[in-house]
């Protein structure tokens, strides 16, 4: 928990709330919780795995954190493994 008055800690969910509302809520006639919570669960579905950011390289943030994590381990998307550095002995993306 942080403490009252760090907005940069609520930043990233403020964000996400806001197009939340903006793209899902406003303009629509009031439904009743459990249309609501289906809703907002298809929304989050779609917000992780489908919808691309342009910050993400085009990826939706599902897609890009297996991206990086893969480049991470050393593996280009298309499977096969980055060469070592012969002198370091780490990964080399270049």
């Amino acid at each position: 928990m942080s403490r009252k008055a760090t907005c940069a800690d609520n930043a990233a969910m403020e964000n996400f709330f806001g197009l939340l509302k903006q793209e899902m809520y406003y303009g629509e006639e009031l439904m009743s919780s459990e249309a609501l919570q289906t809703k907002m669960e298809k929304y989050i579905n779609y917000y992780n795995n489908d919808r691309i950011k342009q910050k993400l390289a085009g990826m939706s943030p599902v897609k890009y954190r297996t991206h990086a994590s893969q480049l991470a381990a050393g593996h280009y998307p298309d499977g096969h493994i980055l060469p070592k550095h012969p002198k370091y002995n780490i990964s080399q993306s270049n």
